[in-house]
């Protein structure tokens, strides 16, 4: 069951990472930089809840408080770029 749950998250992460890629709008790259953010803290903490380490619960709570300022910060600079012509 672990198996599935990694691969269903890695291939989000793959999915995100394409998005990332491809050329588009920079909310698009930001977007998909949130959603592989979050794959990774998916990551930290099936592993966690695999193996019963406690030592990994913080970590992902860390890193997302981290992403979410991020993302905040990205869309009120975007938000403050106005309508592009």
């Amino acid at each position: 069951m672990v198996a599935v749950a990694y691969g269903v998250v890695a291939l989000s992460i793959v999915l995100a990472v394409i998005r990332v890629l491809r050329p588009g709008r920079l909310a698009d790259r930001v977007v998909g930089l949130d959603v592989t953010l979050w794959g990774l803290i998916s990551l930290i903490a099936i592993n966690a809840a695999a193996t019963g380490n406690a030592n990994f619960e913080d970590i992902p709570l860390i890193v997302a408080l981290l992403g979410v300022l991020g993302t905040v910060t990205a869309a009120i600079w975007l938000e403050s770029r106005g309508p592009r012509s």
